[in-house]
């Protein structure tokens, strides 16, 4: 079941108490917590996880760090540590997708803790008389919790950060609470706080061969997707037929008769992986449904994903949805598993970057000529531009990760400065490595991207990759192991290479719905050409009018990217649209 609540935090003079009642009533919740400083509601009481301290519980999937099985309540050491605001002992004995709430012994402070994974949405609200904690907007709604407006700042940021985590959403007053941040909500104000930094993960194992760091990702991995799937009866696999989803599906062998695949094609050969997806559920005994994105399940002015703060979804993300609720309803699924993540978590990088780190860490050794073959290889530049590129990158520039603004049909005057986009989890501490920082950048980027799955829907959407122990694992892995032997997320492909297909592991390439892309627009050109330059995007002068009536006059199908991002700014339209009626 998906796990929603909301969360009341009275400021001084009024207790949550108050409110628990009218809450009540209008969300149809049960109360888990009922306490002067803190009520909180949820859509499902055994989506608690309890505490023996007054005012402390978790919602969401919790499990135990040593054994992977699920909990269904907080050993009494790490309850009291809650109690003092204190989350380590939770993040060093526990992992999951979860929202921990703490009432902090001796004042009226309350701690909120979202796990490092973003496996589920911590939304807050400020107001005169609370603060609000919930974890989708249609919670929101049906509380009647406050007003807000579009924040059209908010909504060209969204557009031009390229993915850049953010408490800011693009809805006033509306903030998130990042993954792995802790929330101080107080009388006075709402603090969001570090409380896991992956650059505490990054040191590697001394003296660890390559092929241990494979078992021990491949033990990782198996132990994670097999905790995910106890919770649930029957649990539905977004198989692509590339390697991460397929590593999922490893992991359900064990209970395939509790689980079964999804895959998706185009109609075009271009987009059509099916016979991957049917190698590997040959292999694991995953019953494998296979299905084609339709055009008929795609309208243009539609929100993809209404429900959210923030302009997120894709439109062709429609026909995923359609087809993945036809599935699901065949076979009466309760969760959705997904291998999203994996290219970040299994460090895809396609540069010279891990033989910078390689350089700076070991300098020059025999070791470092097979990664240089190895670059070469990946990334198909020469030794010298590699070396050269590698010597600069290691000496002559800092390690921090440089985010890039995306600014492809944007207006110029409406985009955030370069040096605006930051993130404390880019502030690379002494030493760090440029490839680590890279990695760490990838962790980042993906947080949005789960967004675009729907959230708040009847099923939980769950991408195990994301998983603490597999991220804190990966993050102690060196970048040039990633890369041996010029194949990326080399170490997960050792990892798996007897548990998968020969044609799955060993694939370099992997195809995409761009044909359905191209389909889509060149159905409703005409109407997504009236759709974006007389839109409120438009109107509020965040889009490039003239360069995107540019590209579609042009008879031919947009290039590159371009097809892509003209229908991000579909959704992001109709999204517009969805919150300038709601409001």
């Amino acid at each position: 079941m998906a796990t929603r609540f909301l969360a009341v935090v009275p400021h001084a003079g009024r207790a949550s108490t108050t409110f628990a009642q009218g809450l009540r009533k209008k969300t149809g919740f049960a109360v888990a917590v009922d306490e002067d400083a803190l009520t909180l509601l949820v859509e499902h009481i055994d989506g608690v996880v309890t505490t023996d301290q007054d005012g402390c519980a978790v919602v969401g999937w919790l499990f135990g760090r040593e054994d992977y099985r699920v909990r269904t309540v907080v050993d009494s050491l790490t309850s009291q540590a809650m109690a003092t605001a204190d989350f380590k002992c939770l993040l060093n004995h526990y992992w999951g997708g979860y929202i921990a709430f703490a009432k902090r012994a001796g004042d009226r402070a309350i701690s909120v803790l979202r796990d490092p994974s973003g496996g589920l949405p911590c939304y807050y609200q400020r107001t005169p008389h609370a603060t609000f904690l919930f974890s989708d907007m249609a919670t929101w709604r049906a509380a009647e919790i406050g007003h807000t407006e579009i924040d059209w700042t908010g909504v060209a940021w969204r557009l031009a950060s390229a993915n850049l985590p953010t408490s800011r959403t693009a809805l006033d007053q509306i903030d998130e609470l990042g993954a792995g941040f802790n929330l101080l909500a107080s009388d006075y104000d709402a603090l969001p706080q570090i409380a896991w930094s992956p650059w505490e993960h990054v040191n590697p194992p001394s003296g660890t061969a390559r092929s241990d760091l494979a078992g021990a990702l491949r033990e990782t991995v198996l132990h994670s997707v097999a905790a995910w799937a106890v919770p649930f009866r029957n649990v539905l696999l977004n198989l692509s037929g590339g390697l991460d989803s397929s590593i999922i599906a490893a992991g359900l062998a064990e209970r395939s008769d509790r689980a079964a695949a999804l895959t998706m094609a185009t109609r075009s050969p271009s987009g059509d992986e099916r016979r991957y997806a049917r190698s590997v559920a040959n292999a694991t005994g995953l019953e494998l449904t296979e299905s084609f994105y339709e055009a008929g399940d795609v309208d243009i002015a539609l929100p993809s994903l209404p429900d959210l703060p923030r302009p997120t979804g894709r439109v062709i993300g429609q026909a995923f949805e359609a087809a993945r609720r036809r599935a699901a309803a065949l076979r009466s699924e309760d969760a959705f598993f997904t291998g999203l993540g994996g290219d970040n978590v299994f460090c895809f990088l396609q540069s010279p970057t891990p033989l910078a780190d390689q350089l700076k860490a070991q300098g020059l050794t025999p070791a470092l000529r097979e990664t240089l073959d190895s670059v070469c290889m990946q990334t198909g530049c020469s030794i010298t531009t590699a070396l050269w590129w590698a010597v600069q990158r290691a000496w002559m520039r800092p390690p921090r990760y440089r985010w890039q603004r995306h600014a492809l049909f944007l207006d110029p005057a409406c985009l955030p400065r370069s040096s605006d986009l930051t993130h404390p989890w880019l502030a690379a501490p002494t030493g760090a490595l440029p490839g680590k920082a890279a990695h760490i950048a990838m962790l980042m980027r993906v947080q949005a991207e789960r967004d675009c799955f729907a959230r708040g829907s009847a099923i939980p959407i769950i991408a195990p990759l994301l998983s603490q122990p597999i991220m804190e694992l990966c993050l102690s892995i060196p970048t040039w192991l990633w890369s041996a032997g010029g194949r990326d997320r080399a170490v997960a492909r050792d990892a798996f290479a007897g548990l998968l297909p020969a044609m799955v592991v060993d694939r370099r390439s992997k195809a995409g719905p761009e044909a359905f892309c191209y389909e889509i627009i060149a159905r409703d050109r005409d109407r997504l050409r009236a759709h974006l330059l007389d839109g409120e995007l438009a109107a509020n002068g965040i889009l490039d009018r003239s360069a995107i009536e540019n590209v579609l006059r042009e008879p031919a199908p947009p290039s590159g990217d371009h097809f892509l991002r003209l229908l991000e700014l579909a959704d992001a339209e109709a999204w517009v649209r969805h919150w300038s009626r709601a409001s």
